[in-house]
């Protein structure tokens, strides 16, 4: 195993016991055959007393840095991992957190609070749904220390990835992901995703 591939390894485990530690054990953990870098595979997690739903997480993404711009501001952490809750168990998650794993590797960019991802077409293909893309939030809904993951002084940062519409995805563009955050608080929107949800905007 060469060191690159060896330091990905230990990244990967770091990311795996910290999940569990929150979390508990997963139902399965889907990790991609191909030679694809970082390797993202996405744990499955089954609901618990205090979150009655399943909960997708990637493990691996962290194993690269992003490309973040040398202007950026200082709280942007090159090391991210992506979440998402889902109300019932679906195949989904696991395609879509896997393809938003690569992407700032694959695009050379970097992903944060308050970006929108494109995931190009309906999440969910079972139903009739016109939830097409990501918003990308802080872990509201996790203990506060689920969020302070550091292996050798480098932080890891977990960001929630919200289902919503395109309409809503074009309106975060415009005015900012933070504006649509706000307008799906006041509507009182679940953070779960739910495939016939009316757009906000």
């Amino acid at each position: 195993m060469s060191p690159s591939k060896s330091q990905a390894a230990q990244w990967r485990e770091v990311v795996r016991k910290h999940l569990d530690s929150f979390f508990g054990t997963p139902v399965t953990v889907f990790t991609p055959h191909d030679r694809c870098q970082p390797r993202v595979s996405v744990a499955e997690y089954p609901p618990r007393p205090e979150h009655p739903y399943w909960t997708y997480v990637t493990i691996g993404m962290s194993s690269k840095e992003q490309h973040i711009p040398n202007k950026a501001p200082d709280w942007l952490t090159p090391r991210v991992e992506l979440f998402c809750y889902v109300q019932q168990r679906a195949k989904w998650p696991v395609e879509v957190l896997n393809l938003l794993g690569r992407l700032p590797a694959e695009q050379k960019s970097y992903v944060f609070w308050w970006h929108t991802v494109d995931c190009g077409g309906p999440l969910d293909e079972k139903e009739d749904t016109t939830v097409s893309a990501m918003l990308l939030l802080p872990p509201y809904f996790e203990d506060e220390e689920f969020d302070k993951l550091e292996k050798d002084g480098t932080k890891v940062r977990f960001l929630f990835a919200l289902p919503v519409t395109e309409a809503e995805r074009r309106m975060a563009l415009a005015r900012g992901g933070q504006s649509l955050e706000e307008m799906l608080l006041d509507e009182n929107v679940d953070f779960v995703f739910d495939p016939l949800r009316p757009s906000v905007v």
